[in-house]
């Protein structure tokens, strides 16, 4: 299984800011991939990890994303399965 740690600059400018921080990465792993990169809060408000995902939604070219497909899945963390939810 792919190691989920993972530090890079808008996981740091984040962390340092406090803040949500939507991009197009310069460089690193995610270099041009749309990205949306929150932070978790402790009970006083300060930024402790973070949690970034790839922003699919943001590509919209559909060539690019079939040539960048491959690349992504390599660097994404993929769900095992469907959520399962509560039947009323």
């Amino acid at each position: 299984m792919k190691s989920l740690s993972y530090i890079g600059p808008i996981l740091e400018r984040v962390t340092a800011e406090n803040n949500v921080i939507k991009t197009r990465p310069d460089g690193g792993d995610y270099v041009n991939v749309p990205v949306i990169v929150a932070p978790i809060r402790d009970s006083s408000g300060s930024a402790i990890p973070d949690i970034g995902f790839v922003d699919i939604t943001g590509i919209f070219d559909l060539a690019d994303l079939m040539t960048s497909n491959r690349r992504l899945l390599a660097r994404c963390v993929i769900a095992p399965g469907p959520l399962k939810t509560r039947s009323r």
